[in-house]
Parts: C-alpha cells; structure tokens; sequence
C-alpha cells in the first residue's frame, strides 16, 4: 500500500530542507519542487514548501524562481490560515524582494514579525527575526541589526548545549 501523496510531499520536503541546510541548494529546491508539485490539497505543508523552496532558488540564483515561490507562498499561506506561517512567507517575501532589487518593505516585515510567536523557531534560516536583522545590515542600519543579532545571541545563548538535534524527531521538524 502506497504511502498518501501528503505524507511523501513531506518526506521530500523534510529531506529538501536537509540539504538546504547541508549546504546543498541545487538539490533542495529539486526536492521541495516535486514536494509542492505533490501537495496541493493541503495548504498548510504547500505554504512551508514554498518558503524553503523560495530560499533555496535564491541560493542557486534563480530570482525569478524564488520570487514566484515567496509570492505562492504568501497567498497559499493566507489560505491556510496559520498566522505564524504567513509571518514565515511574508518574511521570506520581504527577503527575496529586497535581494532581488525590488527594496525594502518594512511594513511587511513588521506585520511578519507580528505573527510569528514561534517560542523556539525551527530554523534561522526560514525565521523572521534573524530575516530581520541581515535585512536591517544589508540596508544600513547596522545599529539596529546588531542590536537585533545580539537579542537572538542572548535568547539563545546555551542552545546549542540544550537541545540535540534527535530531541524533537522530523515529524515535528515544520519548515
């Protein structure tokens, strides 16, 4: 018996986001392309797909690419309504916009920011407070974004040494 299409989108899009976080951004966005491509009943998993994806193409340079997935994934995650998870698209909107030239909306930022109440993000790539503090230095406000920086450094200063990556298994793992 087949596994249901949901749970093996998941699958790719969990081994998608190990290799973006291994370093590996090309197979990454392979992965969580298939993933998005295989999930369209369940909005909720398709915005967190397209959020990792949107980063992932950034890496590889295709703008374009990424551009579209932050877009999908503001709308998909609208759908959804799952605040944090629109906080989490909307960051990764204002992020790819300003990398690829189109400035820096702040407004959204800090509407993102308001949504995500995420005690312990998942990852700092995908997290709109640390979004928000390399946003802040890539315009200039180094002042403020080292501020930013050092509040993330001093909520997590032991994190490291608390928490094993095995202490919360992948089905908990979300994007």
């Amino acid at each position: 018996m087949a596994a249901p299409a949901s749970v093996h989108a998941e699958a790719l899009g969990l081994l998608g986001l190990w290799n973006l976080l291994d370093g590996s951004s090309r197979d990454a966005a392979n992965l969580l392309e298939r993933a998005a491509a295989e999930v369209a009943e369940d909005q909720q998993l398709l915005a967190q797909l397209l959020v990792a994806l949107a980063f992932a193409r950034l890496n590889i340079h295709a703008f374009d690419g990424a551009a579209h997935a932050a877009d999908e994934a503001v709308v998909t995650a609208a759908r959804s309504e799952e605040p944090q998870l629109l906080g989490h698209a909307l960051a990764m909107r204002v992020l790819v916009r300003f990398l690829v030239g189109d400035g820096f909306d702040e407004e959204n930022l800090q509407k993102a920011l308001q949504l995500d109440n995420a005690p312990d993000p998942p990852s700092a790539l995908l997290w709109p407070t640390a979004q928000r503090a390399a946003l802040l230095i890539g315009i200039g406000r180094l002042d403020e974004g080292r501020r930013e920086l050092r509040a993330i450094r001093q909520r997590y200063p032991r994190a490291g040494r608390r928490k094993r990556t095995d202490d919360r298994g992948f089905s908990q793992c979300p994007y």
